[in-house]
């Protein structure tokens, strides 16, 4: 029935989830759903050959974490791909997000900004932005706000002369540690690092 559900949902708009970022990560996270039940059924099939109790409490384990998380990865793949009225409303408000957030000076730099004070920033409701928010990127507040900080921090390093701790501060981190730490968790280095790195490539 899921195999079922996610074709048609693909077939209805295979030429959406090419052209739209949207649509396009919901189509990957599906494909990664479809690739872990794979795996998960033939760890399920070798269960038959193996009479280890430690090695079927393990797989338990994992079909239920893998149950969880496809509802979850499901509910939100079919909430995005079944709103033919709503297709334009959710492209209009993705670029009027993406313009207001390319604005200066940063309009994220603030530390203590909510989903409600950027909701009432953009002029929209509260629920539309959490929906973007956590159905349409599939991210939490916290993580959307840190991926566009770091987005900024990555345009600052390279279009700016800017130290490390301007940038931080300029991009809305309480201080150059907290950056210097989510930066290297996204990117793999530390800014400095990236910083000459892309002045060496140039």
């Amino acid at each position: 029935m899921m195999l079922y559900l996610v074709f048609t949902s693909w077939r209805k708009r295979r030429q959406q989830l090419v052209k739209d970022p949207i649509y396009y990560y919901h189509s990957t996270r599906l494909g990664k759903i479809l690739l872990c039940w794979f795996f998960m059924l033939s760890i399920l099939y070798a269960g038959q050959f193996v009479n280890t109790i430690l090695y079927h409490i393990i797989a338990k384990l994992l079909l239920s974490s893998l149950i969880i998380y496809s509802m979850i990865g499901f509910q939100r793949f079919y909430n995005t791909t079944h709103r033919p009225d709503n297709d334009t409303q959710l492209s209009h408000l993705h670029k009027h997000i993406d313009n207001w957030i390319k604005t200066d000076p940063f309009p994220l730099a603030n530390q203590g900004i909510t989903i409600d004070h950027i909701a009432d920033t953009l002029q929209i409701k509260r629920e539309e932005l959490s929906f973007y928010i956590y159905t349409v990127c599939g991210l939490t507040f916290n993580g959307w706000l840190s991926s566009h900080r770091l987005e900024r921090c990555v345009q600052l390093l390279e279009e700016s002369e800017l130290n490390m701790s301007e940038i931080a501060y300029t991009t809305g981190y309480t201080h150059l540690a907290a950056m210097s730490k989510a930066f290297k968790s996204k990117y793999g280095c530390s800014p400095r690092e990236y910083r000459k790195k892309y002045i060496e490539s140039q």
